[in-house]
């Protein structure tokens, strides 16, 4: 109730509320009448006590045309004749009867449809189908349409593709201008290493091109298509930074460039406090490699950890090949990182698409790919397919989310970028809605939709300070058996009571899950994280998944190499931990004790037990130049006389190489060392001798 009614009313009342009305008359003015004007020609009005609407119609020009409250006398009115609305209403203000008088507004309802000429073609923003699969994306526009934060930051979405149409008209206004550097001078203005990177950033042409692309074109209009411009179509975003970076190479080099430049423009804004640089909070990706394994893409796979340091979630497509990327390789979808999340394609009807990849433990989401019509090259608009146009739905609505976080969430994302970055993230993916056609589809089990993401947002609440915030971070996704890792609970100030589950079942209290597991197969992680009155309480999933351990391998000693029964992919080692060799076959270039570590796909290591080798290393000086040993064979003692005119070591190993004594016998030059053989058993042993100079010579002795 505003002000003015509130003193209006109370005038009502001290002059007469109680005053007689006429009841017949007012029943009779009270009735159901048709309205004869639209409400931007009527006015509605309250009336000063012990006043008529009947006395105030007998003698001005109005027509009445409903009572609205008989306890306040407050009527519906407007003009009989064609005047203008206006002056009607200052004419009503002048008579004394009159307490307000005010136009009658039109009122909207708070599902916010933009004007955008085809949005009625998209589906995936608000379904009209008695199967409703789209993202609600109406329900949540009345909170925000994007743009900034609540603390004033420019939101900004990174995409990388081949290029875009930076002049297409739904687009051009949401693109992200680098206002620090002067365009087209061949001078990198804002010193962050890139020349020219006014609009963006071309990894191949070093500066701001972008050439065409009907991909990219698609992708950013799904992300942030300006939205109620009468225009073309709509994006999640109506306002939102894009920021492009093109990779005309197509190759791995320019996809690891790409993410590097999103990194330098967070790092910049975060020292420069935001007067360089970009916001960036989210990055889509849609492209990979089909039958990718990411161990041969270590860099790629890291440079998602890397982002995530800074703040950014890095949003990324699966194949679009009906494969279960748990059994089958792809990249990026089976990089192992927690700023990383992998989308899938959903049709209309809420099946997952015939052409688009699943993995209930590789997929984190689902979201709608089908039949997305937005914009296109040329400046025209297009149906388009694939998990490339599931992505960016995911990617748009992280950037959604932040233009409606409260200042509180903000400020702690600013903070604690990592634990912000990953708080978004669990938004996302804990707000999905749970459909059955996607429990062993994806991770989280549902698809997008923004409606229960802003619930877990808390969009609106922000006096609410005591609102628990927290993610889970994690050192690793998956360990081998017999690894030990944990789990860590990033929280705001505002948690007070912190449990984990595992499979369900309580397994600790506090901010930290200690973790060791020697059963392979995968295992629910859960956070539950409430406020000190238990009044408001998050939770939040991950998993973590123990790999078979590869075969301990046995190593076999050959006279002239080393080999292996167990694995295929060896490397070999000397006691100091240097790498000397690698396969099944292992010839040393000196006798020494050796031992190999075999690494099986899942990258889980198992080492073998270390064995000496003498087969190798013998100085080109035979034996007999150096030392004379007898009596050959043996009952007893065994001498060894120095013919050299070094210091030597002497030592005497069983059959397999163990050092049988635990001592090393010195033998001056031209000195006859005596060794006493009396206790051990009948059988063959070994004389092992070294100089200074790392020559070692091996001699066979028989004791009898």
């Amino acid at each position: 109730m505003n002000d003015q009614f509130k003193v209006a009313t109370s005038v009502y009342f001290i002059y007469g509320c109680f005053r007689k009305i006429v009841i017949s008359m007012l029943l009779v003015v009270c009735s159901n009448i048709m309205y004869s004007q639209t409400p931007e020609r009527q006015a509605i009005i309250m009336l000063k006590t012990g006043n008529s609407i009947e006395q105030l119609a007998s003698y001005t020009d109005i027509h009445i045309v409903k009572c609205l409250s008989k306890l306040y006398h407050i009527y519906l009115v407007e003009p009989k004749k064609n005047n203008d609305i206006d002056r009607f209403i200052v004419f009503l203000k002048q008579k004394p009867e009159v307490a307000i008088a005010q136009l009658n507004h039109k009122v909207y309802l708070r599902s916010t449809i933009p004007n955008d000429t085809f949005f009625n073609k998209q589906w995936y923003l608000q379904n009209s189908q008695v199967i409703t699969m789209d993202i609600g994306a109406t329900a949540v526009w009345d909170s925000t349409t994007g743009g900034i934060t609540k603390a004033g930051d420019t939101i900004v979405i990174g995409m990388v593709e081949q290029g875009l149409e930076i002049h297409h008209p739904d687009l051009k206004a949401n693109l992200f201008i680098n206002h620090n550097e002067i365009p087209y001078d061949n001078i990198d203005n804002d010193s962050n290493g890139y020349i020219d990177d006014y609009r963006g950033y071309n990894t191949q042409l070093n500066n701001d091109s972008m050439p065409p692309s009907d991909h990219g074109t698609g992708v950013a209009g799904v992300m942030g298509a300006t939205g109620d411009n009468k225009i073309g179509v709509t994006g999640i975003n109506w306002n939102i930074k894009i920021l492009p970076v093109s990779f005309p190479n197509s190759d791995e080099a320019t996809v690891v460039e790409a993410y590097g430049y999103y990194a330098q423009m967070k790092k910049d804004y975060i020292q420069s406090q935001g007067k360089k640089g970009a916001f960036v909070v989210a990055v889509n990706s849609s492209f990979g490699i089909d039958n990718g394994n990411p161990k041969n893409y270590p860099l790629w796979c890291a440079m998602y950890d890397s982002l995530g340091q800074l703040g950014i979630i890095s949003v990324a497509a699966t194949a679009n090949t009906p494969i279960n990327t748990d059994v089958s390789y792809d990249m990026p979808t089976n990089c192992v990182s927690h700023f990383l999340v992998m989308v899938t394609n959903h049709n209309m009807w809420g099946d997952l698409d015939n052409a688009a990849a699943y993995g209930k433990r590789s997929i984190d989401i689902a979201a709608p790919g089908t039949d997305i019509y937005t914009t296109s090259s040329n400046a025209t608009y297009a149906l388009d397919k694939g998990t490339s146009f599931a992505t960016p739905q995911v990617t748009g609505s992280i950037g959604l989310l932040y233009s409606a976080a409260c200042i509180g969430t903000i400020n702690w994302a600013k903070e604690d970028l990592a634990s912000g970055a990953l708080f978004f993230k669990s938004i996302i993916l804990n707000g999905a809605k749970k459909e059955s056609n996607f429990t062993n589809i994806t991770q989280c089990g549902g698809r997008l939709y923004l409606p229960s993401a802003f619930f877990l947002l808390k969009t609106g609440f922000c006096a609410f300070d005591s609102f628990p915030m927290a993610s889970i971070y994690g050192a690793q996704a998956q360990v081998c058996v017999g690894e030990q890792t944990q789990f860590i609970c990033l929280r705001n100030k505002y948690v007070k009571s912190v449990k984990w589950f595992v499979q369900g079942v309580l397994a600790g209290i506090g901010d930290t899950l200690r973790w060791q597991q020697d059963t392979p197969g995968f295992y629910d992680i859960q956070l539950v994280v409430s406020n000190a009155w238990q009044s408001d309480t998050l939770v939040l999933n991950k998993y973590i998944r123990v790999l078979t351990p590869p075969q301990k391998p046995i190593i076999q000693v050959k006279q002239t190499y080393l080999t292996t029964v167990q694995g295929a992919s060896m490397n070999w080692y000397d006691t100091t931990g240097i790498l000397q060799g690698n396969g099944v076959n292992f010839t040393p270039t000196k006798a020494g004790r050796y031992y190999c570590i075999y690494t099986n796909p899942d990258q889980c290591i198992s080492v073998a037990d270390a064995v000496n080798f003498y087969g190798v290393g013998i100085p080109s000086l035979n034996i007999d130049a150096i030392v004379a040993i007898y009596p050959n064979p043996t009952n007893g003692d065994l001498y060894l006389a120095n013919k050299s005119l070094e210091n030597l070591q002497i030592e005497i190993l069983d059959p397999i190489g163990c050092l049988l004594f635990e001592k090393k016998w010195s033998m001056p030059q031209y000195q006859t060392q005596c060794i006493a053989l009396a206790d051990l058993a009948e059988g063959l042993y070994f004389v092992r001798i070294s100089d200074p100079h790392g020559n070692i010579w091996v001699q066979k002795v028989v004791k009898n």
